[in-house]
């Protein structure tokens, strides 16, 4: 077994050597030392030895990289990073840090990076994976860490990001940018400053996921239009859990919001359809500025739970006898009395889901212009 020391230091030297010096004080008699040629030939054989382990058994620094391209032509450049390629899959063969650059920049559509469980994380900002005008690209099975964004996609579409863990990037978690019909599913959102943020896309899936201990969970911003939110554990997000800044046509289902500074926040969005959602123990549960949306499906099939909710159920249909009002534009008319049984589904089946989802909103919303026209 090996014992780690830092042989380059001088401070580490000088004290191996007071501590041989102990040693030999103990087994060698001041007469027996008296002669110097001996101690020399003692401390020469010694550094001798030091030498012999700092060449031997020198630890190596870790390698920091620069950025990491796939090239349009499906190349990895440069050569010998542990970034390997068979065909259009390329799968990490160990963990990657990065220092004062982006990750890896992916300038190929129609391809799938596997992670396998390895991690990158930066050494000094950037972002960690990044896609600009790309189509039909595969991220999963990775942990990034330590950028400022984990990952972002701009004006790219129908990309799948699934099975990640992105934790500790000072700015976004993922971001989607002018994007759409693009799925996240799945991952473990932890610990940034905003978990999954989207402007200007629409049409997208999120699903799956555990979004936490972030400053805000989702955000949706800036006409991010036609998305479904749905499935997702958002929790313990010290602002808001789910943010909506002018963004409509929406629909958020079958999420877990619970303890957020504010359980969902709606800003200028109107005509967003919230239903199926468990509400527990938020600060605040709806804020809701400048915004008219939908908060129920109907009866029997009902609106979503709210723990701060005080009516009553005469009938015993599940469904509050009194409406959960939260402004005068705003009403749940058919508040559930007992949380909403979230589904678990296999996470190879949770894009496809969330697809079919994204596309039925996009028909329920389109339906509820042509009868308002």
């Amino acid at each position: 077994m090996f014992c780690y020391l830092d042989v380059l230091n001088p401070n580490t030297m000088n004290l191996m050597l007071k501590i041989l010096k102990y040693n030999l004080s103990i087994n060698y008699t001041l007469t027996e030392i008296r002669n110097r040629r001996m101690k020399n030939a003692i401390y020469g054989t010694v550094l001798t030895l030091l030498l012999a382990c700092i060449l031997i058994f020198k630890i190596p620094a870790v390698k920091a990289y620069g950025t990491i391209y796939v090239m349009a032509d499906g190349s990895v450049y440069p050569l010998g990073v542990p970034l390997e390629r068979n065909g259009n899959l390329y799968t990490l063969t160990g963990n990657i840090t990065f220092e004062g650059s982006n990750g890896i920049v992916i300038e190929r559509s129609n391809i799938i990076v596997d992670g396998a469980g390895y991690t990158i994380k930066e050494a000094g900002g950037e972002i960690g994976i990044m896609l600009s005008g790309r189509s039909n690209v595969t991220l999963k099975n990775m942990e990034i860490t330590a950028f400022y964004d984990g990952i972002e996609l701009n004006s790219s579409s129908n990309c799948r990001i699934s099975g990640n863990y992105i934790t500790a990037n000072s700015n976004y978690g993922i971001w989607l940018t002018s994007s759409s019909s693009s799925s996240i599913s799945g991952n473990n959102v932890t610990h940034n400053w905003e978990g999954i943020h989207l402007n200007y896309s629409s049409n997208c899936g999120i699903s799956g996921n555990r979004v936490g201990n972030n400053g805000i969970g989702i955000m949706l911003q800036y006409y991010s239009s036609d998305n479904a939110i749905s499935g997702n554990n958002v929790t313990a997000n010290y602002g808001n859990g789910i943010f909506a800044t002018f963004s409509s046509g929406n629909t958020l289902s079958s999420n877990n919001v619970v303890n957020n500074g504010c359980g969902i926040w709606f800003a200028g969005s109107s005509d967003n359809s919230v239903f199926h959602n468990n509400f527990l123990n938020n600060t605040k549960q709806v804020r809701s500025i400048i915004s008219n949306n939908t908060w129920d499906s109907g009866y029997p099939s009902g609106g979503n739970y709210w723990s701060n909710y005080t009516g009553t159920d005469a009938n015993h249909d599940g469904i509050g006898d009194t409406p959960y009002i939260i402004d005068a534009n705003n009403t749940d008319h058919y508040p559930l009395m007992i949380p909403y049984v979230i589904p678990e589904f296999p996470s190879f089946i949770i894009p496809s889901l969330f697809l079919i989802a994204t596309l039925l909103a996009v028909i329920v919303h389109q339906r509820k212009h042509k009868i308002l026209l």
